[in-house]
């Protein structure tokens, strides 16, 4: 467990952890991520989840193409968003 405040400033530095797809990510999936060139990204839904999603295959990027997909239906559809 950490602090709110912490959990704040951590949260904001996960909203620039997709490389140089950060912009475009937080755009289309509206929540802090953090993504590794195997596939892997992790989104923080604050106060409600924590998702991970795994799949191979990257975008010029570096970041998964069907994970980036699969993070951004389930925001839609959750209605998750940090940006409302």
């Amino acid at each position: 467990m950490v602090s709110a405040a912490l959990a704040r400033r951590i949260n904001l530095l996960m909203m620039c952890g997709n490389y140089d797809g950060s912009g475009d990510f937080a755009f289309r999936i509206s929540l802090p991520g953090k993504s590794r060139v195997s596939g892997r990204i992790l989104v923080v839904v604050p106060s409600v989840c924590t998702v991970a999603v795994w799949s191979p295959g990257l975008d010029g990027n570096g970041n998964s193409l069907i994970g980036v997909a699969a993070l951004e239906l389930l925001a839609q559809h959750a209605n998750w968003s940090v940006f409302e």
